[in-house]
Order: structure tokens, then sequence, then C-alpha cells
């Protein structure tokens, strides 16, 4: 089940049968309409923190087995929305950074196993922040 308000989005999600909804993710009507009592993962890709915060804050309740992925766009995020519950804060600036340091050493021939542990490594320490 996907919330969406981008009609072009929409039509996409119609076209490749993907079940949705209509309208805006941090309205409580909405939300209700998702079941989310039935659900066991709830992706939240929105850019405010403040909107994600809320959903998760509905969502919880509402199920507390409920995997919660959320998107945290601040370093400051991952704490907050870790503590307003979501099971996994992932951070896309610093997924990028990653990416570019894999993309970059794998050019000069590194062992992509160390690259994959050094990798790792740092995801492990940036996102057990204290």
């Amino acid at each position: 089940m996907v919330i969406e308000q981008n009609p072009y989005l929409i039509h996409r999600l119609r076209e490749n049968g993907v079940s949705y909804i209509y309208g805006d993710a941090a309205n409580e009507s909405v939300l209700s309409a998702c079941r989310l009592s039935e659900e066991r993962l709830l992706a939240i890709t929105l850019p405010d923190p403040a909107a994600t915060a809320y959903i998760i804050s509905f969502a919880r309740p509402a199920n507390p087995a409920l995997d919660i992925l959320v998107r945290g766009h601040a370093v400051e995020d991952l704490d907050t929305l870790r503590a307003a519950g979501a099971t996994e804060v992932v951070h896309p600036e610093f997924e990028d950074s990653l990416e570019f340091i894999r993309h970059t050493l794998a050019r000069y021939s590194r062992d992509p196993e160390e690259l994959r542990g050094r990798r790792d490594a740092m995801r492990r320490d940036f996102y057990r922040r204290p």
C-alpha cells in the first residue's frame, strides 16, 4: 500500500497494479485507511522530519510489532526519529557518500571484500551514534 499525492506517481502505481491511497501521509484519516494494525512494514520517505515523527507516533501504537523504516535528512534526525519509535533510520546523504567512496576505490582495483568490510564498519559507526 502506497500513500501518494503526486498525480503522475498515482498514474504509475495504477499502471503497475500497486495498491495506493491518494492523500497526505501525515493525515490521520489517510493513515487510518491503511490498516496499519495488519501491516508488517511501514516505510516513510517524506523529507519532513516532523511529519515523519507524527506518522510514527500514529503507527507505533496501532501496531507495536510494525517494522518502521524511515528516511532522516539531518544527523539529528537519527536519534529523534528512533526516539519517536522508528525501527531504523536511513540517512540518504551518508549512504550516497558510501557509494561514492566504493565506486572511487573500486576504480583503483581495491579488493571488493575489503571495501565491503570498510563500508560496513563506517555504516555501523555512523548509525550507532551516542
